[in-house]
C-alpha cells in the first residue's frame, strides 16, 4: 500500500474520520508485515504534523529522507539526528534502516530518469509481467479525479426491480469501494434535485441507467444551448429517452401529474414506474411563484389555466408513492429558490449538490460539506436515512461511452 501526501488524512483536529485513519493506519503499520502487508508512506513535509505523525513513524524501521529542514529531520530520523538538513545536492538523500538511528545513516545520490526513459522502463516491465502470466494492475485512488465509465458494465446500470427501486449510479465514493448508486423507493419524497454547474455528466449516467433498465423516462431540456450535453443526449434518445422542448413544459407536467392522481385513487402501487426529468431548471420561468400570492400560485398558468407551480407541487407531493418520480437539476441554489416554493424542498428527500457557499450548503444538505468540496467531488445526501456521502462524480463523459453501455 503506497500513501502519497498521507499527513493530509490527518489534518483536521477533532475529525471522526482523521481519528479513524489514523487508528486503521497504525494498526497497518504494526501488524502488516506478519501478513505480508507493506506500506510506504510519502510525504514532502510533515511540517505541522509532528504530534500526529510522530506515532506511525514509530512503527517504521526503513527511512528515506532527502534534503530536509532540521525538524523534518528529527521526526522522520530520530531527535538527535539531523543530518537531512546537511544535504545540498539534487537527489542526495539518507537511508536509515534503524529506526532513524543516527549511526545507522547511510548517504546515497538518486539516479535522475528522465521522464522518457522512466515511461519505457515501466512499459517494458508490464511486457514482461504479462509474458510471464502476471495481469494484475495496481489499484490508484485518486480522490481529486473524477469518476470514469471504463470499469462501468451495464449489469452495473440495470436496476433489478424496478416496480420496487430504482437504482442509478452517480459516481464512484472516496474510497477503493465500488460505485455509489441512489435508490428510489415507492415512499414519500423520494424525488432528486441536483444542484452545481458540474451535474449534468453526473446526469447523463444516471439516464443510462434509466433507459438501460426500460424504465419509462421523459425530460424536459432546458440547456438546448449547450453542445456538449445535446450530444451526450443522443445516444440516450436512440435508445427511448423521450426528450422534450420547454415549450411542452405544461403538458408534460399535467400529464404526469394526473397519472400520479389516477394511481392514488386507484391506490395503485404496482404499476411500472416513471420518471420525469427537468433539466436547467433555472430556466424554467413559467414555474416562478408569485410575489404576491402567499401561496405561490397566482401568476403563472398553463394553456388550459392550470397552475404551473400547482400542478408541479401535486406531483412532487403524490407521485414517488405510486412510482412516479421527478429529477430536477440547478446550476445554483440562488435561481433553485426562485423557482421552486418553500413547501416544494420538503419533497425532495434525495439531494445532489456540487461546490457551493456555506449558506448554500447549509440550507440544502443542512452541513457545510458542500461547501469543502473540491473539483469533481459532489455530496449525495439522503434525507429520509439520514445519510451524508461524499463521491467523485462523472466528470468526462463521451456518447462513445454511453453508446458502449447500452449496446453491450
Amino acid at each position: 500500500m503506497i500513501i502519497d501526501e498521507f499527513q493530509v488524512l490527518f489534518e483536521k483536529d477533532n475529525d471522526k474520520i482523521s481519528a479513524r485513519g489514523r487508528e486503521l493506519l497504525e494498526r497497518v503499520l504494526r501488524q502488516g508485515r506478519a501478513f505480508g502487508i507493506h506500506t510506504i508512506l510519502a510525504s514532502q513535509s510533515l511540517s505541522g504534523s509532528a504530534t500526529v505523525v510522530r506515532p506511525l513513524i514509530g512503527q517504521i524501521s526503513n527511512r528515506i529522507v532527502l534534503g530536509s529542514t532540521a525538524s523534518d529531520s528529527q521526526l522522520l530520523l530520530a531527535d538527535d539526528n539531523t543530518d537531512a538538513q546537511l544535504l545540498t545536492k539534487p537527489g542526495e538523500g539518507i537511508l536509515n534502516t534503524k529506526t532513524g538511528v543516527k549511526e545507522a545513516n547511510t548517504r546515497f545520490q538518486a539516479t535522475y530518469w528522465t521522464s522518457e526513459s522512466r515511461k519505457q522502463l515501466i512499459q517494458d516491465m508490464v511486457v514482461k509481467a504479462e509474458a510471464e502470466g502476471y495481469n494484475r494492475k495496481p489499484i490508484v485512488f485518486e480522490g481529486s479525479a473524477g469518476a470514469s465509465l471504463a470499469d462501468v458494465n451495464r449489469q452495473q446500470l440495470v436496476s433489478k426491480e424496478p416496480t420496487r427501486t430504482i437504482s442509478l449510479l452517480i459516481g464512484m465514493p472516496m474510497s477503493l469501494s465500488g460505485p455509489v448508486s441512489v435508490t428510489f423507493t415507492r415512499n414519500a419524497s423520494n424525488n432528486m434535485v441536483l444542484v452545481g454547474s458540474e451535474c449534468l455528466p453526473t446526469l447523463a449516467v444516471m439516464l443510462t441507467s434509466l433507459v438501460a433498465s426500460g424504465i419509462e423516462t421523459e425530460l424536459i431540456n432546458f440547456v438546448s444551448d449547450d453542445s456538449e450535453w445535446e450530444e451526450l443526449l443522443e445516444p440516450l434518445e436512440e435508445a427511448g429517452l423521450n426528450v422534450r422542448r420547454p415549450i411542452a413544459l405544461a403538458s408534460t407536467l399535467k400529464k404526469y401529474s394526473e397519472e400520479a392522481k389516477c394511481r392514488t385513487e386507484e391506490d395503485d402501487h404496482l404499476s411500472a414506474p416513471k420518471v420525469l426529468i427537468l433539466t436547467g431548471a433555472q430556466r424554467a420561468a413559467r414555474l416562478d411563484p408569485s410575489e404576491s400570492d402567499p401561496y405561490g400560485y397566482s401568476n403563472h398558468q398553463g394553456d388550459d389555466g392550470h397552475v404551473l407551480s400547482d400542478t408541479l407541487h401535486e406531483l412532487l407531493r403524490t407521485g414517488p408513492e405510486v412510482g412516479i418520480h421527478t429529477i430536477m437539476t440547478f446550476d445554483k441554489l440562488s435561481t433553485a429558490r426562485r423557482r421552486l416554493l418553500e413547501i416544494d424542498w420538503r419533497e425532495f428527500g434525495l439531494r445532489i449538490a456540487g461546490q457551493m457557499s456555506t449558506a448554500d450548503s447549509s440550507f440544502l444538505i443542512d452541513s457545510l460539506a458542500a461547501s469543502e468540496l473540491t473539483s469533481g467531488q459532489l455530496i449525495f445526501e439522503d434525507l429520509d436515512h439520514a445519510s451524508s456521502q461524499r463521491v467523485r462524480g462523472y466528470l468526462s463523459v463521451s456518447p462513445d461511452e454511453i453508446r458502449r453501455l447500452l449496446e453491450s
